[in-house]
């Protein structure tokens, strides 16, 4: 939320949660004025009006949603996306590596998987074990940035 609100020029107090859903709660109730979450958890508060979502931080609309504009058409220069990844314990042979990423690009490109993400807001993005590490690589470098700007600090 801090990266975002940096880019829009726009202050507001952030509330930290213990997790998404008591957000999410709070902000289907009016407690919070806003939050920033997954396309797929707001989606439901959305079809039933109990939710307007303003825009999505993904670079491209969402297809399940396609009315919904983007961060960007909005005029703010902030593409973030939500990613899920799997990991494993140091050590694993690079052949074991290669045989899960193969299962599981393959598992989820199938036709009926890629339409249940597409229904929740989300998109497979299947890659290599090199791509996921650079995917990494490239968000503790922006979030990094962010944490450091915000005064950031752990108690």
């Amino acid at each position: 939320m801090e990266a975002l609100l940096k880019e829009a020029g726009v202050s507001m107090t952030h509330v930290p949660y213990k997790g998404s859903a008591p957000a999410l709660t709070d902000t289907v109730s009016g407690q919070v004025d806003a939050m920033l979450t997954t396309a797929g958890s707001t989606l439901p508060y959305r079809e039933d009006k109990r939710l307007n979502v303003l825009a999505v931080t993904l670079p491209q609309r969402v297809a399940s949603a396609s009315d919904i504009p983007t961060v960007r058409e909005a005029g703010v220069p902030y593409d973030v996306t939500v990613w899920y990844g799997i990991i494993a314990p140091k050590g694993v042979e690079p052949a074991i590596q290669a045989k899960l990423n193969k299962a599981i690009n393959a598992a989820v490109m199938q036709p009926d998987m890629s339409k249940r993400l597409q229904a929740t807001g989300e998109q497979a993005a299947p890659g290599t074990p090199d791509d996921f590490r650079q995917q990494i690589i490239k968000e503790i470098d922006l979030w990094r940035d962010v944490v450091r700007d915000a005064g950031v600090t752990v108690n």
